[in-house]
């Protein structure tokens, strides 16, 4: 069985808790690998893969997450600095090749991402 857990940053209580699981997961002998969207520290641990890793250049990268936080923050009505995705991202996860060989897809925290 595969175990993919999706999760926006990799810090935080939810990428603490995805991390957690993960080791015990792996510990328990299943298949089990995290996806972040963007790395801002290293992880001691196996199968732990960055979405931000997938584009040809970090300047790509940094201008499509600038553009998705605009984009998504074109339903917030309130506050400007506190929003929540809309319907749709402009990062395809469903695209990625972890993604398509899991067989159970656990989302932890993944406002702003997926």
């Amino acid at each position: 069985m595969n175990i993919l857990h999706l999760n926006t940053n990799d810090y935080g209580g939810a990428a603490i808790a995805a991390i957690r699981l993960h080791k015990l997961l792996l510990n328990k002998g299943y298949t089990s690998k995290i996806l972040f969207l963007k790395k801002t520290r290293e992880i001691e641990t196996e199968h732990v893969y960055y979405l931000e890793d997938t584009f040809k250049s970090k300047l790509i990268f940094k201008f499509l997450y600038k553009i998705n936080t605009l984009y998504n923050r074109r339903f917030t009505f309130c506050k400007p600095n506190i929003y929540f995705n809309g319907p749709e991202s402009l990062f395809k996860v469903e695209k990625n090749a972890l993604y398509k060989d899991a067989n159970i897809i656990h989302l932890h925290w993944v406002s702003q991402a997926y």
